[in-house]
């Protein structure tokens, strides 16, 4: 019981802090992340990336996150990661975006989770490995992340080699689909119509 107030507080203060964050201006969330406030870097950093009354800057964006993600911030290790995959105004690194989606992901942001097994599912800055593809989607997919829940419910599909593991495949579309998730609702029809 303790731990599930421990988990409400926690959750509660994020959003109170999010919001928070929302209202500051641009000079305050400077002086916050000059400060050493990870939040707050993420949320420049996202600013700067998306040209949010500002003028898009993705060398500030990718400065903002990369502080904010040597800080141990999961979503800005996220972020920075897709900068480095994408290689907006600086070369791919794809080893470098791999580093940084792994520490988050090892942190149990599901998003990075989600990523990471993108990366080993393409051999992304990381050798190619189904195996591991399939057990970072799991992770992600537990956390409801329909994304993953719906790319593991494929997976399961195409690799089956038994009756449960398309059970399984079934039941992860099914679910993305009840998040509704467009390629897991149109998946989940053609099932539905092949049982």
């Amino acid at each position: 019981m303790k731990f599930v107030l421990l988990l409400l507080c926690i959750f509660l203060s994020i959003n109170v802090c999010s919001q928070s964050y929302r209202d500051l201006n641009l000079q305050q969330l400077i002086s916050a992340a000059n400060n050493d406030d990870e939040v707050a870097m993420s949320f420049l950093a996202e600013i700067y990336e998306k040209g949010l009354n500002v003028e898009a800057d993705v060398s500030m964006a990718r400065k903002w996150y990369k502080k904010a993600a040597e800080l141990n911030y999961p979503p800005a290790q996220y972020n920075y990661s897709i900068l480095l995959s994408k290689g907006k105004h600086s070369q791919v690194d794809l080893p470098q975006a791999f580093f940084w989606a792994e520490k988050s992901a090892k942190q149990h942001y599901a998003p990075a989770q989600f990523l990471l097994a993108i990366y080993y599912a393409q051999g992304s800055g990381v050798e190619a490995d189904n195996l591991l593809a399939q057990q970072w989607y799991q992770k992600a997919a537990s956390q409801d992340h329909a994304a993953a829940q719906y790319n593991l419910g494929i997976m399961l599909l195409k690799e089956s080699t038994s009756k449960e593991s398309i059970a399984q495949g079934r039941s992860w579309i099914k679910k993305a689909a009840n998040q509704n998730y467009a390629a897991a609702i149109n998946v989940q029809k053609i099932l539905d119509g092949h049982n």
